[in-house]
């Protein structure tokens, strides 16, 4: 049987949990446990053992003279095997990562391809369902790495922040 609330207390509050509150010491506790739980949560995990060192990547993509919203960039490495991606702001700008939630990509060429689509509704059938297709919002040749022909260099000693642009045509 659970005792009765005290004033100025948290047995009001937890007096519905599964578990029946002796003490302070339970309470405090249960509170410090959850405070190193939210702590251990919010710390980004370390990198995989034989990580090559990651260098910062930002950007801008801008498609015809202006910020292109919501893309998808990918970095594609020409030398290696760890690729990076991104995704644009509402300025058109991203930061890449190769290793989420970890910024930056390791050092070398890569070729990039941006993506963005949107979708079109669909009028409704004769059942009265409705549906939507996705449209390409750029030019196709973006999001493939043969015909992209967009590329960054990541180095150390470079500066590491780039403008990606866009042509309709």
């Amino acid at each position: 049987m659970i005792d009765p609330p005290r004033s100025g207390s948290l047995r009001p509050f937890l007096s519905g949990t599964l578990f029946k509150i002796n003490d302070m010491n339970t309470i405090h506790a249960t509170l410090f446990l959850i405070a190193v739980a939210f702590v251990g949560c919010t710390q980004k995990p370390d990198l995989p053992e034989g990580t090559p060192p990651l260098y910062p990547l930002t950007g801008t993509v801008v498609y015809d003279g202006q910020p292109l919203t919501d893309a998808v960039v990918v970095f594609n490495p020409t030398q290696g095997e760890v690729a990076g991606s991104a995704m644009t702001d509402a300025e058109g700008k991203f930061r890449a990562r190769a290793y989420p939630p970890h910024d930056g990509l390791p050092e070398g060429p890569y070729i990039v391809t941006v993506s963005k689509t949107k979708d079109i509704p669909l009028p409704a059938d004769k059942y009265g369902q409705t549906g939507s297709r996705t449209e390409d919002v750029i030019p196709a040749k973006y999001k493939n790495a043969k015909t992209s022909q967009l590329t960054v260099d990541v180095a150390p000693e470079y500066d590491n922040d780039v403008t990606l642009e866009l042509q309709a045509k």
